[in-house]
């Protein structure tokens, strides 16, 4: 890479990306948070261990000790229901307990020695979470400026500066690699973001795909809701509106179809998904019947209003409003529906029918 290239890279503007992956970012400071605390805590035993060979090392003990039973605290308190959404809370307190360990041992414990595990601590805690840079960056420095005035008291002008070229040295280096990290983790977020909706979004319409309606079908019985509301929906006389004025006139139809039923969704609390052709796919969780059937009723009207190639087009719709079973195939869920459907259709298109 570069010397262009990475400064671009580093001052990037990351605003954006971590709003687009507000999700994904919170998902990985909540699984982030029980690693980094174990992994600390199991750390702290090595000193601990030593200490048993070596005298010098056993007054630093009750400090190791000390800073386990908080750190288990803490992960304990995280685990907590109403304190899990908050996962940068904890990272933040457990960067403090752990610089409280390191500040008490460069200046109480060894004020005669150069900074030394602290260089480090600064080095590693911006990898540790993903936040927005300026608060990381303030953090990190913050305690670069508590630990130096310390110094400068506790140790004295000759090894104060030492400890200042080695922690500043060791903070912007921190800041640095954690920036790199911070803009890599984002951009795979990215990545993995846009690589999802390919593989659960179809191209034409824009709409969720089969596979997508497959996967949300399955999982149903872990939405915490008692009923589902189905409606399939289908574009009347399609393959003759098709055939007459062409498959490009005919996917300029589905897009526009696709628009109208995302704006819906948009209003109302309800996924469309293309189940295939010209058939499409509605699911709702929380709507009562009269709900469902005005929302099925605004659809069949607004799509009169698109006049594609200047025709009027109509639709069909079948509605069934079930129970949500666990381990119930995906026909359990598409079979009432598909039958209320084509009973719209035997009594001659461009209607609404519920399958009881």
């Amino acid at each position: 890479m570069n010397s262009p290239n990475f400064l671009k890279l580093v001052f990037m503007n990351t605003k954006e990306l971590l709003k687009n992956n507000k999700e994904e970012v919170h998902k990985f400071n909540q699984q982030i948070v029980p690693k980094v605390f174990i992994i600390t805590v199991l750390t702290l035993f090595i000193p601990i261990i030593f200490a048993i060979f070596r005298e010098s090392m056993r007054q630093n003990v009750p400090a190791y000790v000390l800073t386990m039973v908080t750190l288990l605290g803490l992960l304990g308190l995280s685990k907590i229901p109403k304190l899990k959404p908050y996962p940068l809370v904890f990272v933040y307190i457990f960067g403090l307990v752990v610089f409280a360990l390191f500040l008490y041992l460069s200046i109480v414990k060894f004020p005669t020695r150069p900074a030394g595990s602290i260089l480090t601590f600064f080095v590693v805690v911006p990898l540790l979470f993903i936040d927005h840079s300026f608060r990381i960056n303030l953090y990190a420095f913050g305690m670069f400026v508590v630990h130096m005035i310390l110094s400068f008291v506790f140790k004295g002008v000759s090894l104060g500066s030492v400890d200042l070229i080695n922690t500043f040295t060791s903070v912007i280096l921190g800041m640095l690699i954690g920036r790199l990290f911070l803009i890599t983790r984002l951009k795979q977020f990215e990545t993995e973001k846009q690589l999802k909706i390919e593989r659960e979004t179809d191209f034409l319409t824009q709409l969720y795909n089969r596979r997508k309606l497959y996967m949300d079908l399955n999982r149903l019985d872990q939405t915490g809701y008692q009923e589902v509301g189905t409606l399939i929906i289908d574009l009347d006389h399609f393959k003759e509106f098709n055939d007459l004025y062409g498959h490009l006139t005919g996917d300029r139809c589905l897009q526009e179809f696709g628009k109208l039923l995302q704006s819906v969704s948009k209003a109302n609390s309800v996924k469309f998904y293309r189940l295939g052709g010209e058939e499409f796919v509605g699911i709702t969780l929380n709507m009562s019947k009269e709900e469902i059937m005005q929302l099925a009723e605004e659809i069949r009207m607004s799509v009169k209003a698109l006049n594609i190639a200047e025709k009027n087009l109509t639709l069909s719709i079948g509605i069934s409003i079930i129970p949500i079973k666990k381990d119930q195939s995906v026909d359990y869920y598409l079979e009432g529906p598909d039958k209320a459907l084509y009973k719209a259709k035997e009594l001659g298109r461009d209607k609404i029918e519920l399958w009881d």
